[in-house]
């Protein structure tokens, strides 16, 4: 039985009905489950090292900001990360060419396929795929919870007006 741990933001957009599909999906497909979710993304890196030994892989279900919020515990542990796109744009699944779609993207993790991935790193810090300075920072820093799952990718588009 594979045993990953499975890792959801609790401030991604309809986080409890993904967070329910994702169980049973991933639990059909063979996985034996350990589920954390968080409130703050800061405490994800402790998370993925407090499991470390108890699991082979980590699931993370969330956007851009919650996978790069887990960077250094998945380095650290050097545990493969499965992602389970569950943000507002989903930069990196995209780029990986991951499904957006729930069912697919666990397919996708069932299918045990691992690759290598670059990382940025900038003013001491780690990142996946975007390094941003200028308009666009300015824009993720307005952006809101509220204005995110209201407004989904447009979100972007009414923050920066």
């Amino acid at each position: 039985m594979k045993k990953p741990l499975l890792l959801v933001n609790q401030h991604s957009r309809k986080w409890q009905n993904l967070l329910s599909q994702a169980t049973v999906e991933l639990e059909a497909l063979g996985f034996e489950l350990i589920v954390e979710s968080t409130d703050h993304a800061r405490e994800l890196p402790d998370t993925i090292r407090r499991y470390q030994n108890r699991v082979k892989l980590v699931i993370i279900g969330g956007g851009d900001g919650t996978l790069n919020s887990a960077i250094e515990g998945l380095i650290d542990t050097k545990l493969p990360l499965g992602i389970l796109p569950m943000g507002t744009a989903n930069d990196l699944a995209r780029t990986l060419e991951i499904p957006t779609d729930l069912s697919a993207a666990c397919q996708v993790i069932a299918s045990g396929k691992v690759r290598l991935i670059d990382l940025g790193w900038v003013n001491c810090q780690h990142f996946f795929n975007v390094a941003s300075l200028g308009l666009s920072v300015q824009i993720s820093q307005r952006l809101t919870k509220d204005v995110k799952q209201r407004w989904g990718v447009f979100a972007y588009a009414f923050t920066a007006l």
